[in-house]
């Protein structure tokens, strides 16, 4: 389990590697590693095995079924989102038994249980996706409120603006993963606005 701003490194016992980024958790039996529960973001690199036995990985809306391959998996409040950086993955959706998703590298997968139950597929390029493991957000052509809300989720802070005409500004920037401050300080000089800290209340206002 990590804190918010917290990222950690697991190597399973079947060298199959897990990077938890912040505020995220994952559960797993010794006896079967293969076997991940995810509640929050995390990086995968499996590792193949010569008996064929599959690693799945469980959110409430999905399970990703894989034998060998690299994807990033990021469980949301309302949704979890699947994105293919390698290899090939099977999805079974929890709430629709009958129906299994191939993804194929660049797919970004998004499924709801408890909003509408539909799949939205995309292409993608993954290390936007990605990055984080390596301490950078990318943001291409993103809506502040967007690259706002990365920030919350792994930050742990609140976003209150001033002007609602801010949330619709477009983003093309790297920022970083593991440091509050510099992210802010960066974004905030990139596109000429005021971002105020109010630490006792974990809240940022823009201006």
């Amino acid at each position: 389990k990590t804190a918010y701003g917290q990222q950690l490194k697991i190597v399973l016992n079947d060298s199959s590697e897990i990077t938890l980024n912040a505020n995220s958790e994952v559960k797993y039996h010794k006896q079967n590693p293969r076997k991940i529960w995810l509640d929050g973001e995390a990086y995968f690199h499996v590792a193949k095995k010569k008996d064929k036995r599959n690693f799945l990985v469980i959110t409430d809306d999905l399970t990703v079924e894989v034998l060998g391959t690299t994807f990033n998996v990021d469980k949301k409040e309302f949704s979890t989102e699947v994105t293919l950086e390698e290899g090939q993955v099977k999805l079974n959706l929890q709430k629709d038994t009958l129906t299994e998703v191939y993804m194929e590298p660049g797919d970004q997968i998004t499924y709801s249980t408890r909003v509408d139950h539909r799949i939205s597929k995309r292409q993608v390029e993954p290390e936007n996706s990605t990055s984080w493991k390596d301490g950078i957000l990318q943001f291409q052509n993103t809506p502040l409120v967007n690259v706002m809300n990365r920030i919350e989720e792994i930050y742990g802070w609140r976003t209150v603006y001033t002007n609602e005409d801010l949330q619709t500004r477009n983003i093309s920037m790297p920022l970083s993963s593991n440091d509050l401050e510099s992210a802010i300080t960066l974004l905030s000089k990139a596109i000429n606005i005021t971002i105020e800290k109010v630490p006792e209340d974990k809240v940022l206002i823009l201006y």
